[in-house]
């Protein structure tokens, strides 16, 4: 940069250039008074004189002396040349360092320019897109809160609108799908009644518009059940289910009252899914249904039959204390960890090829008919938490389990349940039957019907604690060498 700065001397007003005219008139000037000094010098000395010789001599020198300031002066005037030269030389560096400092300076400016109005447009997208994203968060709040509230309407064309309402929603706001199955869920929560049988034609009116509220609000729940069921089949499959389900959907229907419930094939998400206490008239089907968490059935009633063939279930199935009042399906279902202790099973129980990776409990459980378990696997000696059973398994009578570690238990247990109908296991089933209870004559023996207990267990005839002679009818399973030492 300091090549380019001026002196003091350049910081004064420009050199003045002489001009043609100038340098002219300067050379005649010469050329005369080089003529008028020859013709003087001639007149006075030209007469071969010593002493005009000696003056000629000194005058030679003079002149020799004058041409040497003339050079002296030419000299210098090359100087003023040069110097000008790089003067100029410098202004044109001075010019080209001011306009590229001009030109990045103007840059600067220009990307200082760009830079705003980026940052500008920026902020307007931005705050464009908060607007948007909160004019789009109280439109789905408005459509939510105007759906729920026809959703509680008395009327139940107006149920129906807000429940299509919802459903669409779901589709358009994915992150409101664990809202509204939960909105769905309460709703089916909420007390029910059966219609009950059809008015005869002179019923009172009363009683026509109090069956006619009732027939409605079947069909409004029937139709939040298909609603779910829908959402919950993946179709396709699991890696890719279509659009329209609802990976994020809360189940929660403990206490409701489900009405011909079908959800087969459906793919229940959720780490704990609660049936607990829930009531389930009519056929239920879950038929190929994968729950991908814990799946809660503890005190559920099912008034019709009940289908869970082929199910899976990845965690745990509880079904303590459930009963069963038809026939209970369970045929080549998975289940990771199942628990029916307390359970009745009041019609067959079918569990043919099903797959028990865990553990299987069904202590103190009550089989009213008959009771299939061919084909089952059972997991072999698998060490079980005492902690994953509850108080009614650890009074059970360990003792009795053959085993070589006492970390390791038999995880299929019947200890106390009831075999009224007929029993079928595998011959080489490894299950826990100590305390069982069995009819010692098979209901159904003419049509061929009998127990087929594994390998090593037998019934001992034993008085019930309602009966008080062994010839009651019942037995108790016990290990075939304590059979037959009695």
């Amino acid at each position: 940069m300091a090549d380019y700065d001026r002196s003091d001397e350049d910081r004064k007003a420009p050199v003045r250039v002489l001009s043609r005219r100038t340098i002219a008139v300067y050379a005649w000037l010469l050329l005369i008074l080089a003529g008028v000094s020859s013709w003087l010098l001639l007149t006075h000395f030209g007469d071969g004189s010593e002493a005009s010789k000696t003056r000629l001599d000194s005058i030679r020198a003079v002149g020799t002396i004058v041409l040497g300031a003339g050079g002296a002066v030419g000299l210098l005037l090359a100087a003023r040349r040069q110097r000008t030269t790089e003067q100029d030389l410098v202004e044109k560096r001075r010019d080209l360092a001011l306009k590229q400092r001009a030109q990045v300076h103007a840059e600067r400016v220009q990307r200082h320019a760009e830079q705003v109005a980026a940052d500008t447009q920026q902020l307007q997208l931005k705050v464009a897109w908060d607007t948007a994203v909160d004019a789009a968060a109280r439109r789905v709040t408005e459509l939510f809160d105007t759906a729920v509230d026809k959703l509680g309407s008395e009327k139940a064309p107006v149920r129906f609108g807000g429940l299509y309402a919802l459903e669409r929603l779901a589709g358009h706001a994915p992150d409101q799908q664990p809202a509204i199955s939960k909105v769905l869920c309460a709703y089916l929560r909420m007390p029910y009644l059966e219609p009950g049988d059809i008015p005869g034609p002179d019923t009172d009116d009363a009683v026509l518009a109090r069956y006619e509220r009732r027939r409605e609000e079947r069909e409004v729940r029937l139709a939040v059940q298909r609603v779910l069921a829908d959402h919950l089949n993946p179709r396709i499959n699991t890696s890719n289910p279509l659009p329209r389900y609802w990976p994020n959907a809360a189940i929660d229907l403990t206490g409701a009252t489900l009405i011909d419930l079908d959800w087969s094939h459906c793919r229940v998400p959720g780490e704990n899914v609660s049936f607990r206490n829930a009531t389930f008239t009519g056929s239920t089907k879950f038929s190929s249904t994968t729950f991908t968490g814990d799946a809660q059935f503890s005190g559920a009633t099912f008034t019709g039959s009940a289908s869970f063939d082929n199910a899976t279930f990845t965690s745990e199935g509880r079904f303590s204390n459930a009963v069963f009042t038809s026939d209970a399906r369970f045929n080549r279902t998975t289940l990771t960890s199942a628990r029916f202790d307390l359970a009745t099973f009041a019609g067959g129980a079918w569990f043919d090829s099903a797959n028990f990776t865990r553990f299987a409990y069904f202590g103190r459980t009550t089989f009213d008919q008959t009771a299939c378990f061919t084909k089952v696997t059972f997991p072999q000696d698998a060490p079980i938490n005492e902690n994953q059973l509850n108080d009614s398994a650890s009074r059970n009578r360990q003792d009795a389990v053959p085993t070589n570690q006492k970390s390791t238990f038999i995880s299929a247990r019947f200890s106390e349940a009831t075999f009224t109908g007929s029993a079928s296991f595998d011959e080489h089933a490894t299950v826990d039957l100590f305390g069982a209870q069995a009819t010692l004559a098979v209901p159904g023996a003419v049509l061929g019907l009998r127990h087929e207990w594994p390998r090593g267990w037998a019934v001992r005839p034993q008085a019930t604690k309602s009966a008080t002679s062994k010839d009651s009818g019942w037995g108790i399973l016990v290990r075939e060498h304590l059979a037959t030492s009695d």
